[in-house]
């Protein structure tokens, strides 16, 4: 049988009656956000207090900035992304985990953890 392939892989997600698209990142993207999330995750241990294991300092811009970068890539219509960033944060996770998801990637139970 012939490899057929389906290029990006798009969905919608409807918030609030509004309906928009939403895709997986490229493969140079995924290698974008590869690097992100490990500079923010080294960021993050190098800030753990090692005698409480509590994070303190974390920069919370830098992770907001991420956050931002992956729906900036994902989600074209200006209205959806504002719609996405104005969510409560367990809906939002579920955006972000869905995008990770349209984009062949998973977060692990150790990534939450971090």
């Amino acid at each position: 049988m012939p490899l057929q392939l389906k290029g990006v892989v798009k969905d919608v997600i409807t918030i609030d009656g509004y309906t928009f698209e939403v895709k997986g990142l490229s493969r140079r993207e995924v290698y974008e956000f590869s690097r992100k999330a490990r500079a923010i995750s080294s960021q993050t241990n190098q800030n753990i207090d090692k005698k409480t294991s509590n994070i303190d300092n974390v920069n919370i811009d830098k992770a907001e900035e991420f956050e931002e970068w992956l729906i900036n890539k994902a989600i074209s219509d200006e209205k959806g992304r504002e719609l996405v960033l104005s969510l409560p944060r367990a809906e939002f996770d579920e955006v972000f985990n869905f995008i990770l998801n349209l984009s062949g990637l998973e977060v692990t139970k150790q990534a939450k953890n971090s």
